[in-house]
């Protein structure tokens, strides 16, 4: 959560009973912002696992030389 969203989350709680409702907004709005969050890592490390995997497969077959090099600059 943000330093600004803390604080407001902060002085809604010093100011007492009454505004639970906004409390739990941005409680829902953080939640909504850390899942989204944990999605964008999870397929980011999807994609690492599919390269280990496929560089673990060429390093035990012994193909791993060249393996995705860039293209000669012509």
């Amino acid at each position: 959560m943000s330093i600004a969203r803390l604080k407001e989350f902060a002085r809604l709680v010093r100011s007492g009973p009454g505004n639970e409702p906004d409390r739990l907004a941005l409680l829902r709005e953080h939640e909504r912002i850390v899942q989204a969050r944990i999605a964008d890592l999870d397929a980011c490390l999807g994609i690492i696992h599919d390269k280990v995997v496929t560089y673990e497969k060429h390093l035990r077959d012994g193909t791993a030389a060249g393996l995705w090099s860039p293209a000669p600059s012509r």
